[in-house]
């Protein structure tokens, strides 16, 4: 609480969000590829070392998204509500994690999978000449 009240005292924008625990961002990133014409292959639709970023803290998402044969990743994305974000890792992630998703799967059998969260302190510094106009 300390750090976050000391970031908001020097007029930094800080927000605590839920950031997901996508360490093998392949097995979430399934058939999320664009076609792109220039180099005429199909080229992943977010970056590869974008974080998924909640838009809120706290609550687990319980959704049928991903269980029936047309459904995948993007329906469970649909369902929560986040922001992809390039984060530049202070520490190292903590080993505990919090329940965030619970998603429906489709294969031989009906089944649910979970996805895991850390919570962040979020903080948005401004480029070194924006910070020299402020002083």
């Amino acid at each position: 609480m300390a750090v976050f009240a000391v970031f908001r005292a020097l007029g930094l924008s800080v927000k605590v969000r839920a950031v997901l625990d996508d360490d093998d961002k392949s097995i979430y990133d399934d058939n999320m590829y664009v076609y792109d014409p220039e180099t005429d292959t199909h080229v992943p639709e977010r970056s590869p070392t974008a974080n998924r970023v909640g838009k809120r803290l706290g609550q687990v998402l319980i959704t049928a998204a991903g269980g029936y044969s047309e459904s995948g990743w993007p329906d469970v994305w649909e369902d929560w509500p986040h922001k992809d974000m390039e984060i530049n890792w202070l520490t190292e992630r903590p080993d505990h994690k919090n329940l965030e998703i619970v998603h429906m799967t489709y294969g031989n059998d009906a089944g649910i999978s979970d996805i895991y969260s850390n919570a962040a302190l979020l903080v948005k510094i401004p480029s070194s000449a924006r910070r020299s106009e402020r002083e």
